[in-house]
């Protein structure tokens, strides 16, 4: 915290921080010498510094508190940790049945294992809009996440000749992989025996009803996120949404997702995230699992095979690096 005056009042200003490594990871043990505040560029004295943290079994910590003489000495009290509000999101509108159990699980054991004692919780979904009441009552916390239910609307459609995923739809349907094209061209001349031309069209208009859709659905997820920020922004204290999800295309959406971040932080809310395919790894070209059509890939699908599987994550990665949140995948 740092004072400012106002005619002759003076405020206390607090200025929350999360220093982190290249790695992402929380610095700790760092001292009021450590920071620097500017107000329109000018340097401001610290006169309150705390560092607070939560220990593993959810119990605050007592804050480490640092005062900095500026007029009256500060008061040498430990405050009360400030009231968290935490909008617990299950994205039911990108996650299968499978993804959306594990999801369900972990936030049940979070919800009554990882809350501090004064944490209120809001739970959320993507497809339904909802007025939700923040609640520290974990039988009615896990009652709302049991009555999760998938409502997928777009899903990549493998088992077709010549199938086109998201993520190529948008490469393709915005004109940044011709060699994918003429790949996915050549696969509907061997399925439906037409000509180059022909199938260059129709793979490109395939490529682009695809996309449309996806685009469509990218941006309900993206106003149902913007929403819950919305509400847990109203909530006075600690404000934090925690967003599980098996990941949505958000190429060509750069700018929504700034506007979302810019909100977020405007507000005070961490937006962290949690990708619901857990541990996984890439087969080339695809395993035994999935239909012929699937993995019968050509050398471009097989080229950008991993950022098919990483564009799902990129909405979630960007949200979280940009409020200060943590990003947990793979």
């Amino acid at each position: 915290s740092f004072p400012t005056r106002r005619s002759s009042d003076l405020e206390l200003v607090e200025v929350p921080a999360v220093v982190r490594d290249s790695s992402g990871i929380a610095i700790p043990k760092l001292t009021r010498e450590d920071f620097e505040v500017l107000d329109s560029g000018k340097k401001q004295k610290i006169s309150v510094f705390s560092v607070e943290t939560f220990s593993r079994a959810g119990e605050p910590t007592e804050p480490i508190m640092s005062p900095a003489p500026y007029g009256t000495p500060t008061p040498q009290s430990k405050p009360e940790p400030p009231r968290r509000y935490i909008a617990l999101v299950l994205d039911d509108l990108n996650t299968d049945f499978a993804s959306l159990h594990r999801g369900k699980t972990a936030a049940e054991k979070f919800v009554s294992e990882a809350l501090a004692p004064s944490d209120l919780v809001g739970v959320f979904t993507t497809a339904l809009s909802q007025t939700v009441e923040f609640t520290a009552d974990v039988p009615t916390l896990r009652q709302a996440i049991e009555a999760v239910m998938p409502h997928t609307r777009y899903s990549d459609e493998l088992y077709e000749c010549a199938p086109i995923r998201a993520y190529e739809a948008y490469l393709i349907a915005n004109h940044q992989d011709p060699p994918l094209l003429r790949a996915k061209a050549g696969e509907l001349m061997t399925c439906y025996h037409m000509p180059l031309d022909t199938a260059l069209r129709a793979a490109e208009a395939k490529a682009d009803a695809i996309w449309e859709n996806v685009s469509i659905n990218t941006d309900d997820t993206l106003r149902s996120i913007a929403a819950v920020v919305a509400a847990v922004s109203r909530m006075p204290g600690q404000r934090m949404v925690l967003l599980t999800s098996s990941g949505f295309i958000s190429g060509g959406k750069e700018q929504e997702l700034q506007a979302l971040s810019s909100v977020a932080l405007h507000n005070g809310v961490i937006v962290s995230g949690m990708d619901l395919r857990g541990l996984y790894t890439l087969i080339p070209g695809g395993d035994a699992s999935m239909p012929k059509y699937a993995r019968g890939m050509s050398m471009p699908e097989i080229q950008i095979q991993a950022h098919v599987e990483d564009a799902k994550d990129d909405g979630m990665a960007m949200l979280a690096s940009a409020t200060g949140g943590s990003f947990f995948h793979n």
